[in-house]
């Protein structure tokens, strides 16, 4: 899914791909949910995927389990 390491998640690091741009799109749900997470568990997804630590990519790629959120998604 990553096909852009050299980017964050919040900028093309998913670009290469149809999936991956639609996951990725700047005023998307999965965006937003991003946002949200990171700001509540004080992580930073602005940094080029290469440069997060393995546990902020794990959270990116497979969430953080059972937690819920509430999501502002301007549509």
């Amino acid at each position: 899914m990553i096909t852009h390491p050299d980017r964050s998640l919040l900028a093309g690091a998913m670009d290469g791909t149809k999936t991956g741009r639609f996951y990725g799109e700047p005023d998307g749900q999965y965006i937003a949910i991003l946002k949200t997470v990171g700001d509540k568990h004080d992580l930073d997804f602005t940094p080029p995927w290469n440069d997060l630590d393995p546990a902020t990519r794990m959270i990116a790629l497979f969430g953080t389990g059972e937690e819920e959120f509430d999501v502002i998604w301007p549509v």
